[in-house]
């Protein structure tokens, strides 16, 4: 999906890698207000300790171009919003950097879930997970 001319399928938003560096890159919706933000790591061929590993790889979607990484996607505000329409000045004041948080779990937008505010409002999928003390909770 992408926007404009360097749209992609795998992400919504206009993508902006600080000198080409995909460990972080920013999205930003038609607007140019912040709409999320994308992980990678880069992805070797021959690595014996590929990562992630077969059981996690779900929510990182391998990009298809020469320096190929494994991408996490989270969007701020809903993803349909990011290239329709925007946000306007006034809702980025009221709401700041997001309305929300969505998860994108597989290589395109449209498998994005919204992730809840109150850890009281969480069900199925997400479980409890193991934590080292002082860590905090881990919800996954």
């Amino acid at each position: 999906m992408g926007c404009g001319l360097r749209a992609s399928p795998h992400y919504k938003g206009i993508a902006y890698a600080k000198d080409g560096d995909r460990t972080l890159t920013l999205l930003f919706d038609i607007h140019g207000f912040i709409a999320g933000i994308q992980v990678g790591i880069p992805y070797e061929e021959g690595n014996p300790h590929l990562f992630p590993s077969e059981n996690i790889r779900r929510p990182f979607a391998l990009e298809d171009a020469p320096d190929q990484h494994f991408i996490t996607t989270v969007y701020f505000i809903k993803p349909d919003k990011i290239c329709a329409k925007g946000r306007e000045e006034a809702e980025f004041v009221e709401h700041g950097t997001g309305e929300g948080l969505w998860l994108q779990t597989g290589q395109f937008p449209n498998s994005a879930i919204h992730v809840p505010r109150q850890e009281t409002q969480l069900g199925v999928p997400w479980v409890e997970g193991k934590c080292y003390k002082k860590m905090g909770g881990l919800i996954h």
